[in-house]
């Protein structure tokens, strides 16, 4: 028979445990067991200390990391403001410089109109001489590219009507 005097209990989980031994000497007498309890704490990251804190960090870095997200936002929000606005007033601008060369445009093409139409012979000598005639005369827009004369040149007793029409 073999007797062991030391014992070795590993990998026990955590917990309150009691140690009961009984001695028992070469006649077979056994002792009055002696009790010995014990308790074998958790590894640090296995406590609730540990998982309240671990929870509690968790909502805090997820609430700066809210709180970070929401003011580089507002950045972004104000610098893309600020761009629309800038943007906004470079079209206005644009705007008003187109506005002004429109106008200038119309002017010049007014103009010419009027130039055009000071230049072209009046509708009555095209009655007077062709009486059962018409000239359609519709221009696309305001001015027109077509150009027509008409000349009336007096010939010994005789009355010769030219009429020259010129395209542009």
């Amino acid at each position: 028979m073999s007797y062991t005097t030391n014992i070795n209990y590993a990998n026990l989980d955590p917990g309150n445990y009691i140690f009961k031994v009984i001695a028992q000497d070469m006649y077979g007498t056994e002792s009055e067991p002696a009790l010995f309890s014990f308790t074998i704490r958790p590894p640090w990251y296995q406590t609730k200390l540990f998982y309240v804190s671990a929870i509690a960090l968790l909502v805090t870095l997820i609430y700066f990391y809210i709180k970070i997200r929401e003011r580089k936002l507002t950045q972004e929000k104000k610098i893309l403001e600020k761009i629309v606005v800038e943007r906004t007033q470079e079209i206005v601008q644009q705007k008003e410089e187109i506005d002004e060369q429109n106008k200038e445009i119309i002017s010049s093409i007014t103009y010419a109109k009027g130039l055009q139409d000071a230049i072209l012979p009046p509708l009555q000598n095209f009655k007077n001489a062709f009486p059962k005639s018409f000239i359609l005369f519709k221009p696309k827009d305001i001015v027109s590219g077509d150009f027509y004369w008409m000349e009336t040149i007096q010939l010994a007793d005789e009355r010769i009507t030219t009429v020259r029409l010129i395209f542009s």
